[in-house]
């Protein structure tokens, strides 16, 4: 036997543990990085009220709705956004400033909450009192399973905004990116 034939058997247990540590690094990736994700948004817009997923349902079932803005792209809108949201792009911030009551409650929501607690603090800045960044924003949302409207939303799939944190979804919330 050729040395180079007794070196294959030791090929495959690489390959194979090679393949155990995505499949290791994919179940535990996804976790740990929505869990870094909302720290650092956390730190960096602590002026920023937020509200859990837990909590919004529990709102939107009640007499007491907020007002959901979604502050993602038209794209990502169009997959999927949370039933009853308003496409709020950076655009229509003017108007929304001039339009929105200062006693409205309102939840602002984005893929993972860094442009939604940009726009709430934008909002707070303006005067609108009762306003808070959904924890986790759409990604969150999707990942535990809740409705969505859109293009895709029946389907529970949102889009991914860029391949960087796609990862972030679970599989079966993964919706197309355009």
């Amino acid at each position: 036997m050729r040395v180079r034939d007794r070196l294959r058997p030791a090929r495959w247990i690489r390959v194979a543990l090679a393949l155990a540590a995505v499949v290791i690094v994919v179940h535990y990736a996804q976790p740990l990085g929505m869990t870094s994700l909302r720290t650092l948004i956390a730190v960096s817009f602590a002026d920023v009220p937020t509200v859990s997923t837990t909590e919004l349902a529990a709102e939107l079932a009640s007499s007491r709705k907020p007002l959901l803005l979604d502050a993602r792209s038209a794209a990502e809108y169009a997959v999927s956004h949370l039933p009853g949201a308003l496409h709020a792009p950076p655009e229509d911030e003017p108007r929304l400033f001039r339009e929105l009551s200062r006693a409205t409650p309102i939840v602002v929501y984005c893929s993972v909450g860094w442009r939604s607690a940009g726009l709430a603090r934008r909002l707070q800045a303006q005067g609108l009192t009762d306003v808070r960044n959904l924890d986790g924003s759409a990604f969150a949302w999707a990942n535990e399973g809740r409705p969505l409207a859109g293009e895709r939303g029946a389907f529970g799939e949102v889009h991914p905004w860029s391949a960087s944190v796609a990862f972030l979804l679970v599989p079966a919330a993964r919706g197309p990116a355009r």
